[in-house]
């Protein structure tokens, strides 16, 4: 990622681009795999569930895991995504000269996605698993320091979604950039 940041390229044309002001950066990798949302009515909704440890050594991914497993066998479209363990001096590396305050990035924890078709089919997911969920958290989760989002008209892209040419394209590029990067050209 750091190098991807510092190529022209970047710095041309996303390094320039205005972002929202971000509350929170995740650098993350995904635990578990979420299923696309084929629906494409525009009514998808994705409750986002930012997860911080209850304390160091509260056996935390044992127990995020059990939750996950909770999560998975009650919602299809369940996800989690653990930060990826970075010192704040890394952090601070990798967005140096970029838009992104370093100071964002959450260097503990990560955060977990429950996907809906539409706003019925959330609504009534929390109503039936709200208070097993909220059971749940409480063994692991630092309620002051956790907090939840939902988003509605969520696009997210299955790979049926995507033609020859965008996959074709896609991989292009990313392999120029990553080559470009790795050989540290111009």
């Amino acid at each position: 990622m750091q190098g991807s940041f510092l190529t022209e390229d970047y710095r041309n044309s996303a390094g320039k681009h205005r972002f929202a002001s971000p509350q929170m950066i995740f650098l993350t990798e995904q635990l578990d795999q979420i299923h696309g949302i084929e629906s494409k009515s525009g009514d998808e909704i994705c409750v986002v569930v930012v997860v911080q440890a209850k304390s160091e050594g509260s056996d935390f991914e044992k127990r995020w895991a059990t939750h996950a497993s909770y999560c998975l066998s009650i919602c299809p479209k369940y996800t989690r995504n653990r930060v990826v363990p970075l010192k704040y001096s890394q952090i601070g590396t990798i967005f140096a000269g970029t838009q992104f305050d370093p100071s964002r990035v959450v260097a503990s924890g990560g955060y977990e996605e429950f996907c809906f078709g539409g706003h019925a089919e959330a609504e009534d997911f929390f109503h039936r698993y709200g208070n097993k969920l909220g059971e749940s958290y409480s063994q692991f989760l630092d309620d002051t320091q956790s907090c939840c989002y939902a988003f509605d008209r969520l696009v997210q892209f299955a790979d049926s979604d995507r033609g020859l040419w965008q996959k074709a394209f896609g991989l292009v590029v990313s392999t120029g950039l990553r080559a470009k990067v790795y050989w540290g050209l111009p």
